[in-house]
């Protein structure tokens, strides 16, 4: 029986939303591939009227392939559906299967009512990267967010399901590109690709400097810090709360991300050790902040949502300055 795997179950940097951690596992394996990381994912943005939702600012975050366009280590190839999702005449299942043997993953939409183990009760359109198979247990393998948000990159579902839920998805008006089909993601080396140290530091200006932007429904930068903090002060006075972790999870990749990025510049001789101390305690406050979101959002308790609220103040008060002078170093 046939069973084909392109990864063991992965962890990566970033997590909170899936098409982040997708890109970031199929590259994981390329030279260089970290250059990608220090070079990007470094300002953020939110929406004003919902503070949580902090995102990443590297493109548009609605249009959600610009992260695997825009990767210099995939190579990415659409796929149109023909009648009753067949592709190039073969049904959908021994497709992925077939491209799945040609060391390709496959990025897919699918309706996740019909996938038991997400365990929803209405429609819910979603992207899947599958990554394996196994013919004895006629499984898939996939990554996703599941619905308590947490990425997992080791989830399954039997042939029949993802053939359904492959069949459920109608269209969806945010993902337009999924639609009319899928797509076939390649890891491809690129020893060309190198840090840029005059992009890292302008984008760290912009996000010191988030007047740059001029848009009146997203904050950008370190003005994401005043709208969750007046968020959570509003949580705290009126107890109408918003459980969405999403947005404090991201909030925490980036303060990873900063910390993995300053440590690579230190090993390069580029930066002084010294930020990497300083900054890593700026990642551990963050870390605490969420596992304390987290706690909040299981019992309510105002005490913790006030912890919240002082640590992200905390949070944005240490870490400018050292950001600042790291910008000088630089």
């Amino acid at each position: 029986m046939e069973n084909k795997l392109l990864l063991e179950e992965f962890n990566p940097l970033l997590s909170s939303y899936w098409f982040w951690a997708d890109q970031l596992l199929i590259i994981r394996g390329m030279k260089n591939n970290d250059h990608w990381l220090c070079n990007n994912f470094i300002n953020l943005r939110c929406l004003i009227n919902s503070p949580h939702s902090i995102y990443f600012y590297n493109e548009d975050y609605r249009n959600k392939m610009v992260e695997y366009y825009n990767c210099p280590f995939i190579d990415f190839q659409k796929i149109n559906f023909e009648s009753k999702k067949k592709v190039y005449g073969m049904d959908i299942i021994p497709f992925i299967k077939q491209s799945i043997e040609n060391k390709t993953y496959v990025l897919i939409m699918i309706e996740r009512l019909y996938i038991s183990s997400y365990n929803f009760k209405k429609s819910n359109f979603h992207q899947i990267l599958i990554h394996g198979y196994d013919d004895q247990l006629k499984e898939f393998y996939f990554s996703d967010n599941i619905r308590s948000g947490k990425f997992q990159s080791n989830l399954s579902a039997s042939y029949e399901e993802i053939y359904k839920a492959i069949n459920g998805f109608t269209s969806f008006e945010s993902e337009p590109d999924f639609n009319t089909g899928f797509f076939l993601l390649e890891p491809k080396e690129n020893d060309d690709y190198k840090l840029d140290l005059m992009k890292i530091k302008r984008s760290i200006n912009h996000y010191l400097d988030p007047h740059l932007y001029s848009d009146e429904n997203w904050a950008y930068g370190v003005d994401v810090y005043k709208y969750l903090i007046h968020s959570l002060s509003c949580s705290l006075s009126s107890q109408k709360f918003d459980k969405d972790i999403k947005g404090i999870s991201a909030l925490y990749d980036h303060k990873k991300a900063m910390l993995y990025r300053i440590d690579k510049l230190a090993n390069e001789k580029i930066l002084d050790p010294q930020y990497v101390y300083q900054f890593r305690e700026i990642e551990s406050k963050c870390r605490m902040l969420l596992m304390l979101y987290l706690k909040f959002t299981n019992t309510e308790d105002l005490v913790i949502l006030d912890r919240c609220y002082s640590y992200v103040q905390n949070i944005q008060e240490e870490e400018i300055p050292i950001l600042n002078n790291i910008v000088g170093a630089l």
